[in-house]
């Protein structure tokens, strides 16, 4: 029940704050629920990508781009995650999300993420890839840039996300 609550909180920050840019960076404070603790009693693992997928809602609301997409039958999607936990959220305990766009390809765009203790510890970096799925595939970004409204100009891959490519390629031609 909880996660759809911080959903509609999405939604109502998504429709009510003021508009950004696609490249803004937001950040949330949260505090970590009952419902969000595993059996070692801290913040579960998965609930990282579920938080970090609420933020990509109301950015891409607040940016104006998730509506477009809806009414172009674009859906967003995301493609994988890479994350490494540092420090653990204990039951209760507030952190603070920091998330922004932070570089991106021909296919898709790369979301960096921090989890951030009240002392300024990092508890979890990360990114996430996201794009646009339409009826007939992944949409290039070039395409959902000029559909979508967003002028962005060429920002190289960061080394972190080069060498996550490299990872997932060799990943995936062990299938």
């Amino acid at each position: 029940m909880n996660l759809y609550l911080r959903l509609i909180v999405a939604f109502v920050r998504g429709f009510f704050l003021p508009k950004i840019d696609a490249s803004s960076k937001l950040v949330r404070i949260m505090r970590v629920l009952p419902n969000d603790i595993d059996i070692n009693g801290h913040l579960n693992n998965g609930r990282y990508s579920t938080l970090v997928d609420l933020l990509i809602v109301e950015a891409g609301l607040r940016a104006g781009i998730l509506k477009k997409a809806v009414k172009l039958g674009w859906k967003p999607v995301a493609a994988g995650s890479l994350i490494s936990y540092r420090k653990q959220l204990s039951p209760f305990e507030k952190y603070n999300i920091h998330f922004e766009m932070d570089c991106w390809d021909d296919k898709w765009s790369y979301m960096k993420f921090k989890f951030e203790k009240k002392d300024g510890s990092i508890a979890a970096i990360g990114y996430t890839k996201c794009g646009f799925l339409s009826r007939r595939g992944l949409v290039e970004q070039k395409i959902a840039d000029e559909k979508l409204g967003m002028h962005r100009e060429e920002m190289p891959l960061t080394l972190a996300i080069e060498n996550w490519i490299k990872a997932e390629q060799a990943l995936v031609s062990e299938i």
